[in-house]
């Protein structure tokens, strides 16, 4: 519990009138509800107590119940979500980014005007320019080799080359 929250507990204990029925789940910030609408819903539970013991029993009987495409929705919603969080200031700089084209059969692999997406979040928080870099492979080509001098990107290219393959993915 956050400290004000601590706080704002021990200022108004004195007021509490009654202790809480163990058995009624606690509404908490996450639950989505504002105070006086967790209250208003508190006070139509003790209104209709049948409806909210029957579907509290409902849920402590199907607890570990979580359907797979739920569940994979959520995880997925979150990688993106974070994902358009972490690209909108990239954007905004004026990088370009595109979705993937994943094909059936053996095509060429290219991108254009790549670049590092943890090095160029850092480089313009700092306000300094992002190197980008083209590539091509066709088919039968399946390899790349990266040759240059110390310092020169081979391992920010690498780094990006594997962001791509993960991200298209």
């Amino acid at each position: 519990m956050h400290e004000l929250g601590e706080w704002a507990t021990r200022q108004h204990s004195k007021f509490k009138q009654a202790d809480v029925d163990p058995k009624r789940p606690k509404l908490t910030a996450d639950s989505g509800m504002t105070h006086v609408e967790a209250r208003i819903l508190e006070l139509v539970a003790k209104l209709h107590p049948e409806p909210f013991a029957a579907l509290h029993r409902f849920s402590e009987d199907h607890r570990d119940f979580v359907d797979p495409v739920t569940a994979t929705f959520d995880r997925e919603i979150q990688f993106y979500v974070a994902y358009l969080e972490h690209i909108a200031p990239l954007r905004a700089a004026g990088l370009c980014f595109a979705y993937p084209q994943v094909v059936e059969r053996a095509t060429a692999v290219r991108a254009y005007e790549t670049f590092d997406l943890a090095l160029a979040a850092q480089l313009i928080g700092d306000q300094r320019e992002v190197v980008r870099n083209d590539f091509e492979l066709h088919p039968p080509e399946r390899v790349l080799v990266v040759t240059g001098a110390n310092q020169g990107g081979k391992t920010t290219f690498a780094r990006t080359f594997g962001q791509l393959a993960y991200l298209g993915s």
